[in-house]
This record gives C-alpha cells, structure tokens and sequence, in this order.
C-alpha cells in the first residue's frame, strides 16, 4: 500500500462523510485494546462533514489512536477533539511515555521505530503511511511530545481544500 500511495496510484472514490462519526467508530473499533488497558477516554467531538478518500482516513485514524493506546501506561488518559473552525482540527492527546526529539524528528520515515522495545509490535511503516495520506488530502499533521509527559498529534484537513484526487 505505501508504494501505491508513493506512485499516487489510489483510486477510491472521494466522498463527503461525517468525520465525526468515522472517529467514533474508529474509536469503537479500538475499544478492546484502551478498555483493557482501563485507559480513560475524554471525547470533544464537533459534527462536522468532509470531503476527501474515507477508506484512507479511516487508516490514519485507526494509526494515531492505536499508537496513542499503544504508548500510554494503563490507567492513562487519551483525549480527542475535534474541533470545526476555518479548517477541521483533530487533536488526540496522550498521557504515555512521549518521544524525544530524534524520534520526533524522525517518526515519518519508513521502518523508523522510535521505541526498540516495541520492535515486535509493528514494522515502522504506519506514521510514514499516515503521512502519505495525509499529504494526498493537503492536510498537516504537528506533533508535539516530551518523553514522560505524553504526545498530542494535530491534524488540520482544510474544509474548503481544491480536490487534488
């Protein structure tokens, strides 16, 4: 799939959705994993809709949430907002370990693990996978993350973006 988004070979359909929704079932998909960890959840959720390719937004959901349940300590805390202003901001934020600033730097680049306690969990392709998809729908993702005090991930989707699909 990475080559694909590499070569800009997707060819799903663009759609309007309601983003809020696809977040709410991405966290329902990932109930098992933060209820087992009894990690509490604070959800903000403003209705919005979006159009763009809902099958790959689905995916960097899916990511950012899995990996903010993956690196926080159970009993932790994740919070999500979602925010609809002159762009749409979704910000998941994290009371887990965090990242120092070479792994921040670096979390982009394909097979990159941060972690080596974690080598076992993943093969390091799904933040270069979320950032593809996130670039094929003009969108910017910021990280900002200490290590001890927890990670918070912004993603701004543009609600007026020029389709580029």
């Amino acid at each position: 799939q990475i080559s694909q988004l590499d070569n800009d070979r997707i060819f799903l359909e663009e759609a309007e959705f309601r983003l809020d929704e696809q977040i709410r079932q991405v966290i329902l998909l990932l109930e098992p994993n933060w209820s087992k960890k009894n990690i509490d959840l604070g959800i903000d959720l403003d209705e919005c809709t979006y159009r763009g390719k809902e099958e790959l937004l689905v995916q960097v959901w899916v990511n950012l949430l899995d990996n903010a349940i993956k690196f926080t300590e159970p009993g932790g805390q994740i919070i999500i907002r979602l925010q609809k202003r002159e762009s749409l901001r979704l910000r998941i934020a994290d009371t887990g370990s965090g990242m120092d600033e070479e792994t921040r730097r670096r979390v982009f680049e394909q097979f990159y693990q941060g972690d080596p306690s974690r080598k076992l969990e993943g093969a390091g392709l799904g933040m270069s996978i979320v950032k593809r998809i996130l670039d094929l729908h003009a969108a910017d993702i910021f990280i900002d993350s200490e290590p001890g005090k927890g990670t918070e991930i912004e993603v701004v989707l543009s609600s007026k973006k020029p389709s580029q699909f």
